[in-house]
């Protein structure tokens, strides 16, 4: 397994657990926060396992909000969701190739079969570290969100 794959996973499961464990207490002091859920296409197919992360800016303060993406869907309850606000969206996919880091029987095969590659899905980086994709999350309401990620460049 190559040295980015492995790091890019130890990031994915890393923001993961993050997320599990939550920022802050709730006290009511911490600024608001709101359920969010939505969908994940990367050339129009559900991403299969990635992160999606919510950025505050301009007026909206505080942490990053981070959620794992599922079958191209993603949701957080409002106790752990984005702060309410405007955000910039970062999607990183955590995709190995569909193969576990740990499972080397696949390895074996994979060398058996003598695969030199496997195809490790890549968001371009204009939807992760150059992203301009927004989010606007607002208190009480749906924040039904759909991002629609394309690989292909627009000529």
């Amino acid at each position: 397994m190559q040295r980015t794959q492995l790091k890019l996973w130890v990031a994915c499961v890393s923001s993961s657990f993050l997320l599990l464990l939550g920022c802050g207490g709730g006290s009511n002091d911490s600024p608001p926060r709101a359920a969010v859920q939505g969908t994940v296409l990367l050339d129009d197919v559900p991403l299969e396992a990635g992160v999606i992360n919510f950025i505050p800016t301009g007026a909206t303060k505080g942490p990053m909000t981070t959620a794992p993406i599922q079958a191209g869907k993603f949701s957080l309850p409002d106790d752990l969701g984005p702060l309410v606000g405007t955000h910039r969206v970062e999607i990183e996919s955590c995709d190995l190739g569909g193969l576990a880091l740990d499972d080397e029987s696949a390895i074996q095969r994979l060398k058996q079969q003598k695969v030199k590659h496997i195809k490790v899905i890549k968001i371009p980086a204009v939807y992760n570290r150059q992203s301009q994709l927004q989010a606007d999350i607002q208190a009480d309401a749906d924040n039904q969100l759909g991002y629609r990620l394309t690989t292909k460049r627009s000529k």
